[in-house]
């Protein structure tokens, strides 16, 4: 942390506010807005196989889509009130994504499991 080593606390999720919900909210959107634009770019210069390219952007485009999904969810049943959306999902009151999008999670911590 350099020169804010002991003079500043960390942003937590236990910190969050619906206010800070909703400007996380819109720089995602942003980003949302603009990762199409930079993965076709980046994807058509960088990756000389075509399905690997058409793979790469079907993963991307059906994530941005979910977490579009959830950031709508959000909105509309939480007021933006992302802390307790995290805790339901967390106690299983509510499932998040399709069950495609479940079981990649799943995969995702079990690699995060296996690398510790």
């Amino acid at each position: 942390m350099g020169g804010l080593k002991d003079k500043a606390d960390s942003f937590t999720m236990e910190k969050m506010t619906p206010k800070h919900s909703e400007l996380f909210f819109k720089c995602w959107e942003h980003n949302f807005n603009w990762a199409p634009i930079l993965l076709r770019k980046h994807v058509s210069t960088s990756i000389k196989s075509k399905s690997a390219r058409f793979g790469l952007k079907l993963v991307a485009f059906y994530a941005i889509r979910q977490a579009r999904n959830l950031i709508r969810e959000c909105r509309r049943d939480y007021d933006c009130d992302m802390r307790s959306m995290i805790r339901d999902i967390k106690e299983g009151k509510i499932k998040i994504g399709s069950p495609i999008t479940r079981f990649a999670h799943r995969l995702l911590k079990f690699g995060e499991k296996v690398r510790s």
